[in-house]
């Protein structure tokens, strides 16, 4: 099966900007796995309260508190390691 992914730029550069993700020491790697934790950070940061999260201890303690605080990590007690569809979903519900 062929599988083709297309990435654009803008789209990174955009989420760079606004201080969404940060990426690996400033590399990218889509096709990468994420961890839970780190989706957790994207999210806290994409909702704007990363100055929250910094402000209680930062990566990743802090944003597990904020997260923990507005209600995104609702039902995802002992959450670890690669992120999976199924938490994804629940993370992203819970940020709406």
């Amino acid at each position: 099966m062929y599988h083709c992914l297309v990435y654009n730029y803008s789209e990174i550069k955009a989420a760079r900007d606004l201080g969404i993700v940060s990426g690996n020491g400033g590399n990218f790697n889509p096709e990468d796995t994420i961890s839970y934790q780190d989706a957790v950070v994207i999210l806290v940061n994409a909702l704007g309260y990363n100055y929250y999260a910094n402000a209680n201890g930062g990566y990743t303690t802090g944003y597990f508190y904020a997260g923990k605080s507005i209600g995104l990590l609702k039902e995802l007690d002992n959450i670890s390691g690669a992120l999976n569809g199924n938490v994804m979903a629940k993370l992203i519900y819970n940020a709406l």
